[in-house]
């Protein structure tokens, strides 16, 4: 079932399955790097690496990974809020991985200011900027590759970026109150938090 009704229609998968593969390479790299870095497996970073070399040819390959690196290392840096995400063999989404998604899909559509808007929504407002320039340089090298992100239309965040800001306050709030429910998250449940 997509966010918009049970047809193909609607603009944001909820499915992996239902990802173009540059939409999918990016939702699998993004997993892999979060467990590797939670975990401390390296083989995780080595699989992205294939992926990327793969798809992208070791050149493009390298430099889509030093920009996706950057991006990811802004997104832990600056987030405002936890960050969710699912395990890499699972077949659902998470809004945050569809979110990172679409500012890469943003910066690479031309739109740099769309892709700092996007970006606002995930990190504080001084990240913005650095996520937006690290999506447009990895959209930049899909491109090159021939990988082309759908540019999906977002919903709008109910009162912007300041409505993002109060959501994160809101689970932020929800997360103390839920001392075991957060434990279980972070042991495999409904999503993982960066």
């Amino acid at each position: 079932m997509d966010f918009h009704g049970e047809n193909d229609d609607g603009p944001l998968p909820t499915r992996v399955d239902r990802l173009d593969p540059a939409e999918r390479l990016l939702v699998l790299a993004l997993r892999r790097w979060i467990v590797g870095w939670v975990s401390g497996d390296l083989r995780q970073w080595e699989r992205v690496w294939d992926d990327f070399s793969r798809a992208l040819g070791t050149t493009t390959g390298r430099e889509a990974l030093t920009a996706f690196s950057g991006l990811l290392s802004t997104l832990r840096g600056g987030a405002r809020r936890a960050i969710r995400h699912h395990q890499p063999c699972c077949p659902m989404l998470h809004a945050d991985e569809v979110a990172l998604v679409s500012v890469v899909a943003s910066a690479q559509h031309g739109g740099g200011d769309a892709a700092a808007r996007r970006a606002c929504w995930l990190v504080r407002s001084g990240a913005c900027a650095p996520l937006a320039a690290h999506a447009a340089e990895l959209g930049a090298r899909l491109a090159a590759a021939g990988l082309v992100l759908p540019d999906r239309t977002l919903p709008p965040v109910p009162g912007g970026v300041a409505g993002a800001a109060a959501g994160a306050v809101v689970e932020a709030v929800v997360e103390v109150a839920g001392g075991a429910g957060r434990q279980a998250a972070m042991k495999g449940g409904a999503g993982r938090r960066v």
